[in-house]
């Protein structure tokens, strides 16, 4: 079974994910910021990493949601860098539009269906078995 990363900032949201692909039989490992997924990722080697880049208190805070974005596209770009992190990067966030040049094996916009979650973590998962 495929491992997964979820790494998002709001519990309720990671919870959910969380269970949809546990649901289908994952393995999935949730983190609730970026330093604990980095840490995670090269531990435990996850196949995908599923992440919202969006750090909701920045947007409580009022600030744009393209500052609020800036640790999770630190996160994200350390990820695809980093040597001991061998993963798809999938990104799940509420936000429709992310930055030019990122790299991203797949991106859904949230709240994504449970279907929609697991499909994507297969077709992904599937594409890294294939590599």
């Amino acid at each position: 079974d495929a491992v997964v990363l979820v790494v998002d900032d709001d519990d309720h949201a990671r919870a959910d994910v969380d269970r949809a692909l546990t649901d289908v039989g994952a393995h999935v490992l949730t983190a609730g910021t970026f330093d604990e997924a980095l840490a995670l990722a090269r531990r435990e080697r996850p196949r995908v990493i599923l992440v919202d880049p969006v750090v909701s208190h920045h947007v409580d805070d009022g600030d744009a949601p393209s500052s609020a974005a800036d640790a999770g596209l630190a996160f994200l770009a350390a990820a695809a860098e980093d040597p001991d992190v061998d993963a798809a990067l999938v990104v799940l966030s509420a936000l429709v539009s992310l930055p030019r040049g990122l790299v991203t094996a797949a991106q859904l916009v949230k709240p994504a269906l449970p279907h929609e979650l697991v499909a994507i973590v297969e077709r992904v998962a599937a594409r890294t078995d294939a590599s």
